[in-house]
């Protein structure tokens, strides 16, 4: 049986569900991560008793660091277009910072088919 490896590190665009109802979403460009960086997100982490995943804001600085390359409709407490900066990403709500992490890792993951072939 061969290793299937993550080629197809595209990157595409995510609206965090408390965003979906919005005119105006916050949306994020997010591409998935490779394999050492994945295993270094893991190794951040904090692994629940039931094997869920919670992020630590290592975890979570690590994947932000290296997926999310852009952001649409984020605006400073003027009003104004925040610019998405490694240096921002703190003004971030925690629930989104989470949300997002999540979301790199289920992009990084292969999916079932993939798996599978």
């Amino acid at each position: 049986m061969s290793i299937k490896v993550n080629t197809g590190l595209v990157a595409d665009w995510y609206t965090p569900e408390s965003e979906k109802d919005s005119d105006n979403p916050a949306r994020f460009k997010l591409k998935p991560l490779d394999g050492l960086t994945q295993v270094d997100v893991y190794s951040k982490a904090k692994i629940t008793e039931q094997g869920g995943f919670v992020p630590t804001r290592q975890a979570a600085e690590v994947a932000l660091r290296a997926s999310l390359i852009e952001w649409e409709n984020i605006d400073d407490a003027n009003g104004r277009p925040l610019k998405c900066s490694p240096h921002n990403f703190r003004h971030l709500p925690g629930e989104i910072v989470q949300e997002l992490t999540q979301e790199i890792l289920i992009r990084s993951d292969l999916d079932e088919d993939d798996e599978k072939n």
